[in-house]
This record gives structure tokens, sequence and C-alpha cells, in this order.
């Protein structure tokens, strides 16, 4: 596939190993930014492996032997960039000991590269990593963060400070907002009811809780009689088939299966959605979203429950920093290996009291975390490395 685009505008090659449409956060995170970058006369180019994706103009399928490693997928880079010359900037999502070769390679054709890090990675009891991380993120041309905890992290790899910027990640609050009174004409919308309405969005993994919280909301339905409802989206069968990347823990998954069988569904009053495009509506449906994550950047999921107004119970995560908010301030903490169960019953009694707080929260992250910021640093960033 040839890059083709208007003579004018800048070209940069977005590459990520993990791209499932249903499964990758950070790539969806910039095929989000795409259309209002494009207006700036920015075009964005995805380099990703060929797992069958569908493929649409701006998509680079990179065949690799082994799908399921990194290192042969970024080995096969160097003829893709050969061939392409036409990118000004390759942004990286994520890390190979390839790069130290591959990096050194792209620099020489006269290209500047990112390396845009969203999740805590900076490992305490592993040198050898933590210095192989710092040889490569000095090759970079800027690193790119979402949050001061990240910053944090790569400070103490003693990376020049002037590499490293802090970009929020963007979530359109206008699209997501919604009142506090207008939560039962969506439930209505989306055909479910009027019942008071958790919700959880993510991948089916350790990583996320998913089990914790499902325990915790059994143990919780065991206790009343509440009509209260969970709503989990999420996506099943990709991660079988990719399980040994994602997560190899085989009984965690049969955990999961458990409860979302029919009859464990509709005892318990939970309704599972495999991910769709858009889930903005369900969002809106929610009074409260359930955030049991264990390790995180800046989840987008979080902002755009903030953003629809849903009051947050959250696990505080490893990479959790303070511009997501405080406790009982902006969310309510828990601890998701611990007994959380009592904590639905209190919140869906006492709801009212929390209505000053959700209010309070979405005009503060409103002013730090909405997309039209976002989009206005990436554009400088860009534009200001392609002059450099």
């Amino acid at each position: 596939m040839e890059i083709k685009s208007q003579k004018n505008n800048l070209k940069v090659g977005i590459v990520s190993f993990y791209y499932y449409p249903e499964l990758s956060g950070p790539i969806i995170r910039f095929m989000r930014y795409e259309k209002y970058l494009k207006k700036k006369k920015i075009d964005f180019y995805y380099i990703v492996p060929n797992r069958k994706n569908k493929n649409k103009k701006n998509l680079f399928l990179i065949d690799v032997k082994n799908k399921k490693n990194i290192n042969n997928f970024f080995l096969r880079l160097f003829l893709f960039f050969k061939k392409n010359k036409d990118l000004n900037i390759i942004l990286f999502l994520n890390l190979s000991p390839v790069l130290l070769f591959l990096l050194p390679f792209i620099k020489l054709l006269g290209k500047k590269v990112i390396f845009v890090n969203t999740m805590s990675s900076v490992s305490k009891n592993s040198f050898i990593k933590n210095i192989l991380k710092k040889i490569i993120f000095n090759f970079f041309d800027r690193v790119v963060v979402s949050t001061k905890y990240l910053q944090k992290e790569l400070l103490q790899l003693k990376l020049f400070s002037n590499k490293i910027q802090i970009i929020h990640n963007g979530v359109d609050f206008k699209k997501f907002q919604c009142g506090l009174n207008e939560k039962n004409f969506f439930k209505k919308k989306m055909n479910l009811g009027s019942n008071f309405t958790f919700l959880f969005v993510g991948n089916l993994i350790h990583r996320k809780g998913i089990a914790e919280l499902l325990q915790n909301w059994k143990k919780f339905k065991d206790k009343t009689k509440k009509k209260d409802q969970l709503i989990i989206i999420g996506q099943k069968k990709i991660f079988k088939e990719i399980n040994p990347i994602i997560d190899g823990d085989l009984k965690y998954h049969q955990e999961i299966d458990f409860y979302l069988k029919e009859k464990m569904k509709k005892k318990l009053n939970i309704k599972f959605i495999s991910f769709k495009k858009n889930i903005t509506d369900y969002f809106k449906s929610s009074d409260v979203f359930c955030f049991p994550s264990r390790l995180e950047g800046t989840p987008n999921v979080l902002l755009e429950a903030y953003a629809s107004k849903c009051l947050v119970m959250m696990n505080k995560f490893k990479g959790y920093s303070t511009e997501l908010g405080e406790n009982n301030k902006n969310f309510i903490l828990f601890k998701v290996d611990n007994d959380f169960s009592n904590l639905f019953f209190e919140i869906s009694k006492n709801i009212n009291k929390y209505s000053k707080k959700i209010e309070n929260t979405f005009f503060l992250m409103q002013k730090f975390q909405d997309i039209d910021i976002t989009i206005e640093r990436y554009e400088k960033l860009f534009r200001y490395l392609s002059r450099k």
C-alpha cells in the first residue's frame, strides 16, 4: 500500500503491535483523534501486524510469521520504512529490544520519532530492563506521557526532562455529557428498565479485576432483594484466542465464564454485552461506574464515566495519578482484593448525597482532559518536531 496524502499535509505513522479493534486502547485512542487532526492538515497512518484486520485506507498490515512475537513484527519494520519514506514523524506505542537498531535506522532516514507511554511500566526490581528502556528512550525525540505519575517514573530512569512531555488523554466531553436527571431517559432508550445501574467496561482479564468485581456483586445480590443491575461491556472470544499474549491465568477466565452463564446472569441481574464501537449511551444510562483495575496509565473509560456524570468507585491501581481525582471528592475508593460488596448497597441507597461531587468532578475533568486540549497539544508537538 502506498502512502497518499495532500501535498502539504504532515504525515504521521503510528506503530502498534497490539492492534485488535476490540482490544487495544492506545491505538484506538489515536483513531479517535484522527478526524480532529485531519482538519489541521495532519494525516495518520497505522502500521500494525496483519491479524486479518479489516483493511482501511490508512491501515498498513505487516505480515509476520509469529503473530505473538513483538520482536518479529519490529524486525519487519526495517523494510517497511525503507520503502515508505514519505512519513514525517513515526510514533510508537510499544517497546521492543529491536528498537535499539530500528530507531537509529529511522533517524538516518531523517524522521522524527516519538514514544507515547500510557501505562505504568518502570520496574523497581529489574535493573537490566530499566537500563535497556533508558537507552531506547534516549533515541526518541520526545516521550509523551499522560500523567504526572508516568512522568515521575521516567524521571527515575534519569531521562533528560526536556524529552518528556505530558499530554493528557482526551475525551469528548460534549459527546458523553448527560444530566443526572436524564439517566432514566437513556435507560429506557437502551431497554435497561429503570433499575439502579452499575457499569463495567474493559477487557475481561486479570489486570482489570473483573472476576473480583463479579465475586463481590454476587455477595451483594445474595444479601439483598434490591433489583440493581450490573452491565458488563467486554469481549470474551478474542481473549481466548490471544490468551498467551494478554493473560495466562486460565482459572481466572473460567471463573469469569461461570458468572456470565445465562442462569447466573439472570439470577444476579447481570447484562453482558460484547464490545461495541459506540458505548456512549451505556455510560449515560449508568449511575455508577466500577473500575477494579490493578494497573493503568490514564484509562479513557474512567474519563468517559466522569464525562457521563457517573459516580466512580475504583481500586487505587498502580499508575494512579492525582489528575484523575481524589478519594471521597471525585471517586470512592476500594481495595480490589478485599471484600467491597457492601459498597454497592451503600452507594445505591445514598446516591443523592453524591450529586454535587459528581457535578464538580465533571467540570474539573473537562477543564484538563477534554479532547480539544489534547488535540491542540499534539498538533503543536507534531508541528514543532517537523520544523526542528
